[in-house]
């Protein structure tokens, strides 16, 4: 009777973690695909909903140039007014994008803190009017708990 080395053994078990092996990578890519995907469709509907805000604004000076203004301490005009809220609004759009494809892990800390020092400022912009936008749910829950976060205005409307 030959005698038995273990060769066959170790080829087996080899054999078998290779497999296992190559089934987590298979789900671990499919994970990240489906991820990718998730993020991608939240990133087209954000386009489009940026886009139908584009389309409310009225015509006349950038968000910059109205930014500027009230920097220096200048009345905005109704109009200006408006057209700031909604460019607001689109930015806290962007951000809402941002926010969830952080919490995917697509965005680096050092890109989601550049994000949420501006939703900062966003939100403790008098003339954004924070209350309203939490009010009025234009934004998602998740944004407006992290908001409500750093709003450092009056909180009883909470």
């Amino acid at each position: 009777m030959a005698k038995k080395d273990g060769t066959g053994n170790g080829l087996v078990v080899m054999g078998f973690l290779g497999v296992i092996a190559a089934l987590v990578f298979v789900g671990v890519e499919i994970r990240q695909s489906r991820i990718v995907a998730i993020a991608d469709r939240f990133t087209a509907r954000t386009e489009l909903a940026m886009e139908v805000m584009r389309d409310r604004l009225p015509p006349g000076p950038s968000a910059f140039e109205i930014r500027t203004k009230l920097i220096a301490g200048e009345k905005l005009s109704d109009e200006e007014t408006r057209a700031y809220q909604i460019h607001s609004l689109i930015y806290l759009l962007f951000i809402e994008n941002n926010h969830f494809q952080y919490e995917q892990g697509l965005l680096s800390e050092i890109q989601w803190q550049g994000a949420l020092d501006g939703l900062k400022r966003t939100v403790n912009d008098p003339a954004v009017n924070w209350e309203a936008i939490r009010w009025l749910r234009l934004v998602s829950p998740t944004l407006i708990e992290l908001g409500d976060e750093l709003y450092e205005g009056d909180s009883s409307s909470k």
